[in-house]
């Protein structure tokens, strides 16, 4: 990890986008009246949108059949194309602007082919209907990692008038003895690169008490982080601040949520 985690934490309740992606998003198509060019020589030709009855299932078998190779997994997409092996990372659709391009002709009109570009790499196709099927699956996604978001942006304000309980506290929540058995347990798994296994006793620490030992939403950033997961991860450290604002780590606890933020694109 960037920082080492603090001893004893427990986790927050972990909602992963996995579980986001079992919904359905809310609609939001977009359309233009003329070309809008992101890139210098391509003009965008497909705004995409989330088709009538889409579910996460709908967009995954879309998805797989345009791109067989293709692997789900709770934080990323991975696939296997011209023996080159890709990473798209849901994270990195939160921001994004997802179109179809086209290249254009010196002398007007469009080169053969479509494309879906992306940080690092991007996907062409010889077909439109292609294109346009990933972007709207893609799109869908999106907004399921929107409202994923919203979820947890609202349940940080919730937490605000908890986290305001706490600082007024002369004398803070000791941990107990079983949250201490658990803890020790998630550190143990954690040393081991267990993140997941550790994300479920750090869970059941946290529904014992959550706001006994603050540190636990600065690990919790930190797993997020080695899971690629830079939105939870400044969910949680957010709550690690509403607790301890003043702790010695809290400046450089703000700066992590601002490299996460950078990571997602804003």
């Amino acid at each position: 990890m960037a920082s080492q985690p603090k001893q004893f934490s427990i986790l927050y309740i972990f909602a992963s986008l996995i579980y986001v992606l079992s919904g359905c998003a809310t609609p939001a198509a977009q359309t233009e009246s003329s070309p809008e060019s992101l890139r210098p020589g391509f003009d965008v030709i497909y705004y995409p949108v989330i088709q009538p009855g889409m579910t996460s299932d709908r967009a995954k078998q879309d998805w797989i059949a345009l791109f067989p190779t293709s692997a789900f997994f709770d934080n990323r997409i991975e696939m296997q194309i011209s023996q080159q092996k890709l990473t798209l990372f849901y994270y990195q659709l939160l921001y994004r602007k997802i179109v179809v391009e086209a290249r254009k002709k010196e002398n007007g009109g469009y080169e053969r082919g479509f494309d879906l570009q992306f940080p690092d790499w991007g996907l062409h196709f010889d077909n439109l209907a292609k294109a346009q099927k990933a972007a709207d699956a893609l799109v869908f996604m999106q907004q399921a990692l929107k409202q994923f978001e919203a979820e947890q942006n609202d349940k940080l304000a919730r937490f605000e008038p908890i986290a305001a309980q706490y600082r007024a506290l002369a004398s803070k929540p000791a941990i107990s003895e079983e949250q201490r058995r658990l803890i020790v347990q998630a550190n143990a798994l954690s040393q081991q690169k267990k993140y997941d296994k550790a994300i479920e006793q750090y869970r059941k620490a946290l529904e014992l008490n959550p706001t006994s030992y603050p540190a636990a939403y600065f690990n919790l950033a930190l797993l997020n982080e080695q899971l690629n997961r830079p939105l939870s991860a400044i969910i949680y450290m957010k709550h690690y601040l509403l607790l301890e604002p003043q702790a010695k780590d809290a400046r450089s606890a703000q700066d992590k949520i601002y490299e996460w933020e950078l990571m997602l694109g804003k």
